[in-house]
């Protein structure tokens, strides 16, 4: 029962002949659980991610149609500052998540707000005046 390979040979490929197929394997079932954790995730990302873009449209929208009948009240559209300040306060108490509203002419001046601090004035100026002018 000679043969050319030593009796420690024998065990070295034994082993390797075991191991190696179970490295493998292992290998495997590694790479298809993070591939497999890769999916969920970016699964659970584009959920998220679309409930967070159906969120901020509505809430654009609803703002939309709150500044869109602002913008139709009489008073507001006179700049009547002794009138406008009902239509302010309804506009604020159906939006809450306003701080405040303010309407403006032309020129910058505050013709009414829901909470008047006349030292406020629009946090940029430029553009401002840059909208005025292409309107």
């Amino acid at each position: 029962m000679k043969s050319g390979l030593s009796l420690r040979a024998y065990l070295v490929s034994l082993v390797l002949g075991v191991t190696l197929p179970l490295v493998a394997l292992f290998g495997f079932f590694v790479y298809r659980d993070a591939t497999s954790s890769a999916k969920r995730a970016a699964a659970a990302v584009s959920l998220v991610a679309a409930r967070t873009a159906n969120h901020v449209s509505r809430f654009l929208t609803d703002n939309n149609l709150g500044l869109q009948i602002l913008e139709r009240q009489q008073s507001l559209r006179l700049l009547d500052p002794v009138h406008c300040r009902s239509a302010m306060d309804d506009f604020i108490a159906s939006n809450p998540h306003y701080a405040n509203v303010v309407v403006r002419n032309r020129t910058g001046n505050l013709v009414c707000a829901a909470r008047y601090d006349t030292r406020v004035q629009p946090p940029h100026r430029e553009s401002f005046e840059q909208a005025i002018r292409e309107d």
